[in-house]
């Protein structure tokens, strides 16, 4: 009898234990399953971020360009009106010599 208390108790806490073990593997395998997605759409998120980011930064250097070429077509055209302005003067100046000689 004894014995068979003993086998008994065994055999009832082995099947115990082994449904506890599956189910702490089963929730540690949905645990995995859930860090993964996480990570993943973690990984997606930098990565559509980052994107973002470069084309952010690649617009404002565009935008940058366009700006300095803006300025300097204006100042270009400052530099041909103040010379167009100093050649119409010095034409004049030379066409009042002229007048006076």
């Amino acid at each position: 009898m004894q014995i068979g208390y003993f086998w008994v108790t065994l055999t009832a806490m082995v099947a115990l234990y082994s449904g506890i073990y599956r189910v702490a593997l089963d929730l540690h395998r949905r645990s995995e399953e859930k860090r993964r997605k996480q990570e993943t759409s973690l990984a997606t998120m930098a990565q559509q971020t980052v994107s973002h980011l470069g084309t952010a930064v690649i617009g404002m250097t565009r935008s940058a360009q366009l700006d300095a070429q803006i300025m300097m077509q204006q100042q270009v055209r400052v530099v041909y009106k103040v010379s167009s302005t100093l050649a119409s003067k010095s034409k004049s100046t030379k066409s009042r010599r002229r007048q006076r000689m």
